[in-house]
């Protein structure tokens, strides 16, 4: 008997993450804390210049790996979606690894202790095109959803 529950794998097995194609990511701050800022009627209002540092990380992720693009996010007080669309050889994995380290730097240490984000993150392989529409309109309303969202926390 294991003395370790077995972990869900967070990627898909087998897939290889250099394929070209769109991703749907999501990024939780460690411990699940609501420091990217709140949600006030049904609108996310930014603190600790998250919606800077954010916009930066993404622009930064765009001139070191030639190819990708950011097509839209949403910043939530305690996790980040975004649809990216990789057209090179870099590896997700690699890609996300850079955004989080980027993002991390900029944000102030007095807010956080060891590591801004989780350790792993979620992705999710765009399928087709009602998969592409389904994913950025889950992007544009999940403001207003904040408080039926998985990831709410008071």
């Amino acid at each position: 008997m294991d003395k370790f529950p077995k972990r869900k794998p967070m990627h898909l097995e087998g897939f290889d993450y250099k394929t070209p194609t769109f991703y749907f990511i999501t990024l939780c701050v460690n411990g699940r804390r609501n420091l990217l800022g709140e949600i006030s009627q049904e609108t996310f209002v930014p603190s600790n210049d998250s919606d800077i540092i954010i916009a930066r990380s993404f622009s930064a992720l765009c001139e070191s790996f030639p190819g990708s693009s950011i097509d839209s996010y949403v910043i939530m007080p305690n996790h980040l979606h975004f649809l990216i669309f990789k057209n090179n050889e870099f590896d997700l994995i690699e890609i996300v690894k850079f955004f989080k380290v980027f993002s991390t730097k900029l944000f102030s240490r007095e807010i956080f202790d060891n590591r801004f984000w989780q350790k792993n993150f979620y992705d999710h392989i765009v399928r087709n095109d009602e998969d592409l529409m389904n994913i950025r309109e889950y992007i544009s309303n999940n403001p207003k959803r904040w408080y039926l969202d998985s990831l709410f926390v008071d």
